[in-house]
């Protein structure tokens, strides 16, 4: 068994990363993934924990993965193509592989979510390599 403690794992500024200006300012903190533990961990999914301010959007997305999100703090409206929810603490949103997906923060409290996801290959849930494909 392990312990992960959030403040002494550094938050990356995921605009500042993926050099999209107005993701800015939206933080990640990667609590779980392969490079935490051992082999003993299989590492079949990673646990991330993001910080939003109020205000700021994911815009539609879409990934491989499956993700869970579970929200910590903050209020938030979603979408897919097709519909939308508000959510907040204790909501959990959950969608499936290649799903549409975003939402905008609401409120004057930052949204912090807790977002699950599954290790489809080698890239997903490895936060070093996928900072380096980012760079390059």
């Amino acid at each position: 068994m392990m312990v992960v403690t959030t403040n002494k794992v550094d938050p990356v500024d995921v605009g500042k990363l993926l050099k999209i200006p107005p993701l800015e300012g939206i933080t990640i903190q990667w609590l779980i993934h392969k490079g935490v533990g051992d082999e003993r961990y299989g590492h079949r999914f990673a646990m991330r924990l993001y910080t939003v301010p109020p205000g700021k959007m994911f815009p539609l997305h879409f990934h491989k993965y499956v993700e869970a999100v579970y929200v910590l703090s903050g209020r938030a409206s979603f979408e897919n193509e097709e519909e939308s929810w508000d959510i907040g603490p204790g909501d959990v949103l959950y969608t499936f592989s290649d799903e549409p997906h975003g939402g905008t923060v609401v409120g004057d409290e930052p949204l912090r979510i807790l977002c699950c996801i599954d290790c489809v290959d080698e890239l997903t849930c490895d936060p070093l390599k996928q900072m380096q494909v980012v760079k390059t």
